[in-house]
C-alpha cells in the first residue's frame, strides 16, 4: 500500500479566499493569497474620477495623474519609473468617471518595493512646476490618439456618432472630451489647483487597496502599516450629487457605416459595482444574451452576434441588450429585443437556463482572473463601496446564489418606463452602397466612353466616303 502524497493536487487545493483589513486611517485593503505564483499584483483605486471636477475643470483629474508620474519626494521621475522596470516590475494609471486607478505588478519577492512604490506615486507627488509643459503635450497626444480631432469635429457636425458612447454620455454626462480636457483648459489649468485636488480627494479615507498573489494577509497587513499607516486619517471627501435623467429616453445617433445597417440598443438604468443586485444583473447578460443569440442568430439568420452587457459605476450603471441588421429588419429585431424582456418581465425564467448562465459567467470571470492583475483589478472595482463590515464579495458563490425569482425582480425593477431608454443607429450612408454606386457610375462612364468612340468612329468612316476621289 502507498502512502498518501504529501502534495495536493490542483484540484485538490481549495479555493483561496478573499481577505480584508482596514487601517486606522481609513485605507481598505483586500487581498487573495495564490501561493504557487512567482508574481504579485496591487491595484489602488482613489474615488477622483472625471466626475469630482469642479465646474470649468474637464480635464483635471486626468491631468493629476499624468503628475503623479513626474516625482515623488524620495523619487525624482526618472528614478520612479526605473526602480520597476529594473527589478522586472510593470505600472499603469487610469482615470476613469468616479475613480483613478494605480496599478503594478512584479516578482513576489519585490513586493515591499510594489508598496513604498505605489504609497509614494499616489500619497506623496511633488508636482513639479517645470513638468506641466511636458504633461500638457502628453494629454494632447494621448488626446489625439483616442480621441482625434477630425472625428470631434464630424461629431460635432453630427456626420458621425459612435452609439455605445451616446448611451454613455447620455446616461452618465460622461465624454471623452470631458474626461481628457481640450486645449484652453490644459493650459489653464496651474500647479496650485493639481495640488488642491490631490489634496482633497487623495485621502486613505477614499482610497482601496487590492493584492493577489503569492503573499499572506500577515505579510501585506505589516507591509500597508509600513508604507501608508503613517497617512494622516482624514475623512473622505462627499461624492457629488448626480441627477440622472428620467426615462424613457430615445437616443438617435448616426454615422457612416460599412454596410446598410441599423444598430440598436434596449437598456435601463440599473445601479452601482457593490450593490446585491448586481450579480443576478451579471447573470441576466448571459441569459439574455443566449436567448437573443438563438432567435436571431440560429433560427432566423438576421444577423451575426447579438449581445447583451453591463456597466457598472460606483453608484449607478446600466444594462443594454444590441443588435445590428439590415434596414429592412429593423421592426423584427425591436420586437425580439422588446418582446425578450417582456417574458423575462411577465415570468421568471427556468432554473436550468439560469444556472448554466451563472456557471458561464463564473467562468468567463475566473478565465480572466487567472491573470493576478486581472484579479487586483477585480477586487478593487466594488472596494470603495462595498459596506465595511461585511466581508469582501465571493463571485462565485454570489452567482450560484442567483435565483430565477432574481432575475424576474430584477427585469421587473429596472425596465420600468422611467429607467429605460433605446438607441438606434442609421446610417448616414453606406460604404456597401457607396461602392456599389461608384461602381454603377464607372460602368456607365465606360458605356458611354464607348458609345463616343463608336460615334467617332462612324463620323470618320464617313467623312473619308464621303470625300471625293483624288482626280
Amino acid at each position: 500500500m502507498e502512502p498518501p502524497s504529501t502534495s495536493a493536487t490542483s484540484s485538490d487545493r481549495p479555493r483561496a479566499a478573499v481577505w480584508a483589513l482596514n487601517l486606522s486611517n481609513g485605507l481598505r485593503v483586500w487581498g487573495e493569497t495564490r501561493p504557487h505564483n512567482p508574481t504579485v499584483a496591487a491595484h489602488l483605486v482613489v474615488g477622483a474620477g472625471t466626475r469630482h471636477a469642479a465646474r470649468g475643470q474637464a480635464g483635471l483629474p486626468h491631468f493629476v495623474e499624468h503628475m503623479l508620474f513626474s516625482g515623488t519626494e524620495r523619487w525624482p521621475e526618472a528614478q520612479l519609473h526605473a526602480l520597476l522596470r529594473d527589478k522586472g516590475g510593470d505600472c499603469d494609471g487610469w482615470t476613469g468617471y468616479d475613480a483613478a486607478g494605480y496599478a503594478v505588478q512584479v516578482p513576489q519577492r519585490r513586493l515591499a518595493l510594489a508598496l513604498e512604490w505605489l504609497a509614494q506615486l499616489v500619497f506623496h507627488p511633488t508636482f513639479p512646476e517645470y513638468k506641466l509643459a511636458k504633461e500638457r503635450q502628453a494629454i494632447a497626444s494621448e488626446r489625439a490618439l483616442y480621441d482625434p480631432q477630425l472625428l470631434r469635429i464630424l461629431r460635432r457636425l453630427r456626420l458621425t456618432e459612435d452609439l455605445n458612447l451616446s448611451i454613455h454620455t447620455r446616461l452618465f454626462g460622461y465624454t471623452l472630451e470631458g474626461a481628457l480636457g481640450d486645449d484652453a483648459d490644459l493650459g489653464s489649468f496651474t500647479r496650485a489647483e493639481l495640488v488642491d485636488f490631490h489634496w482633497q480627494r487623495y485621502t486613505p479615507a477614499n482610497a482601496g487597496l487590492a493584492i493577489v498573489g503569492n503573499v499572506t494577509q500577515e505579510q501585506v497587513a505589516a507591509l500597508a502599516e509600513r508604507y501608508f499607516g503613517d497617512l494622516p486619517a482624514r475623512p473622505a471627501p462627499p461624492t457629488p450629487l448626480a441627477h440622472y435623467p428620467k426615462g424613457p429616453l430615445d437616443i438617435a445617433v448616426h454615422g457612416p457605416v460599412e454596410r446598410r445597417q441599423i444598430t440598436l440598443a434596449l437598456g435601463a438604468r440599473t445601479v452601482g459595482c457593490a450593490h446585491a443586485d448586481r450579480w443576478p444583473l451579471e447573470v441576466l447578460e448571459e441569459l439574455l444574451g443566449q436567448r437573443l443569440l438563438a432567435e436571431l442568430r440560429f433560427r432566423r439568420g438576421l444577423t451575426y452576434a447579438p449581445w447583451a452587457y453591463n456597466v457598472f459605476q460606483r453608484d449607478s450603471g446600466y444594462f443594454a441588450a444590441q443588435v445590428s441588421v439590415a434596414d429592412r429588419h429593423e421592426e423584427w429585431a425591436r420586437d425580439t429585443l422588446l418582446g425578450e424582456i417582456d417574458k423575462l418581465t411577465q415570468a421568471a425564467p427556468k432554473r436550468r437556463e439560469v444556472r448554466s448562465a451563472a456557471r458561464l459567467v463564473w467562468a468567463n470571470w475566473a478565465a480572466a482572473d487567472e491573470n493576478n492583475a486581472e484579479r487586483a483589478a477585480t477586487l478593487a472595482d466594488p472596494i470603495l463601496d462595498w459596506p465595511a463590515d461585511q466581508a469582501p464579495p465571493d463571485i462565485e458563490a454570489e452567482l450560484a446564489a442567483v435565483t430565477p425569482a432574481d432575475i424576474h425582480r430584477v427585469v421587473r425593477a429596472y425596465f420600468v418606463p422611467e429607467r429605460r431608454f433605446l438607441g438606434r443607429h442609421t446610417p448616414i450612408f453606406a460604404l456597401d452602397n457607396l461602392v456599389a454606386g461608384c461602381e454603377d457610375r464607372l460602368q456607365d462612364a465606360k458605356r458611354l466612353a464607348l458609345l463616343g468612340l463608336g460615334a467617332a468612329a462612324v463620323h470618320l468612316i464617313w467623312q473619308r466616303l464621303a470625300r471625293p476621289g483624288k482626280q
